[in-house]
């Protein structure tokens, strides 16, 4: 009983601690964080397609204008730069 009231207090912090659901940790010095986040939220306020999330973002951000093209900083399993670049 101890141990499931333990995980269960555990889960129930976790889940309030922090608003990002999907974060690696590899990404928390990413520079592309903030944007990483943001889409996060999207998704976590109640938007579940994909796509609609995407279309967001492309109206906010751009590659050039996050100048993504040619940064040996981000890390290659990021879908960010890739999705930006997608029409």
């Amino acid at each position: 009983m101890w141990l499931m009231g333990g995980s269960s207090v555990l889960m129930i912090y976790n889940s309030t601690a922090s608003s990002l659901a999907f974060v690696k940790p590899i990404c928390a010095g990413c520079r592309l964080r903030p944007v990483i986040e943001e889409h996060e939220a999207i998704h976590l306020g109640g938007v579940v397609e994909d796509g609609v999330v995407w279309r967001e973002m492309k109206k906010r951000y751009s590659c050039e204008s996050l100048s993504l093209d040619g940064d040996p900083n981000i890390c290659s399993f990021c879908p960010i730069p890739k999705r930006l670049k997608e029409d």
